[in-house]
């Protein structure tokens, strides 16, 4: 435990000897103290999160009827049936996590796999490509017929992939597509970059101005790993809206810095 207010030794009493040098009686060998440090002002680090970016997400009609409404499946382990919201940091962060590309490549695999012939056919990767497209904001949808089967035929040496070759082509894929997508998204206009921190951790986050509060909020919240339902967001003083309330509304400055804290 730390304790305050204690008189350290002198150099003397240290080494048992008098003002002078000569030796206290009784001292013998001096012997071993420990010091019980003093309390200080330590300023708590903060753990950098990185830079994150929140996207719009949603399904094309033609999407919702043929996946259904529901986009999740309890028997998943969490994870969507349909594909989840695939921004440039979520697509980073698969490509750099093993157990995560192996996930999610099996749920699509599964998802993709129309005919249950284990194996994905063109129609079917580029029905995968459009998907990921429309509903995600990516870029693969663009790829010509042509492309999709010179790709595929790299991994394959043919016109369809299977379970173990799917994650390779998948993952070279989705690095493509995030490097056009990434461009994209910086000519793109209307988005605004601030910081937000909470008691341990800081984040540098670029939301849409016509994005609600309330998606902020649990983007926000999703970052810095705090409870969605029961975090506020702070520009100062003032607690800022929630609900759907848009960004714009707001009247923030770029990097602006906001403080997340968890009420309740």
């Amino acid at each position: 435990r730390f304790r305050q207010n204690i008189v350290p030794w002198t150099p003397q009493q240290r080494l048992g000897v008098g003002e002078f040098g000569r030796l206290v009686a009784g001292s013998g060998r001096p012997s071993t103290v420990t010091m019980a440090p003093q309390l200080q002002n330590v300023t708590q680090p903060v753990e950098d999160m990185g830079t994150w970016k929140i996207s719009h997400f949603g399904y094309t009609a033609e999407q919702e009827a043929r996946l259904g409404s529901d986009h999740h499946c309890s028997k998943c382990h969490g994870l969507p049936v349909s594909p989840p919201t695939m921004t440039s940091s979520f697509g980073k962060a698969v490509l750099n996590s093993p157990a995560l590309l192996k996930g999610l490549c099996q749920m699509y695999f599964r998802r993709y796999d129309m005919n249950r012939n284990n194996s994905l056919e063109l129609n079917e990767l580029q029905t995968l490509c459009d998907d990921l497209h429309i509903g995600l904001g990516m870029s693969m949808s663009g790829i010509t017929p042509e492309a999709l089967k010179a790709s595929v035929f790299r991994f394959s040496g043919g016109d369809k992939l299977n379970a173990r070759e799917f994650p390779l082509w998948f993952a070279e894929a989705l690095k493509e597509s995030i490097e056009v997508h990434q461009k994209i998204e910086e000519q793109a206009a209307g988005f605004l970059p601030f910081t937000v921190r909470s008691e341990d951790k800081l984040a540098s986050i670029k939301a849409p101005l016509d994005v609600s509060m309330q998606d902020v909020i649990e983007a926000v919240a999703a970052v810095l790993e705090l409870p969605s339902a029961k975090t506020c967001l702070l520009h100062g003083d003032k607690q800022l809206p929630s609900g759907e309330t848009p960004l714009s509304e707001l009247g923030l400055s770029e990097q602006s810095e906001l403080t997340a804290i968890v009420v309740g």
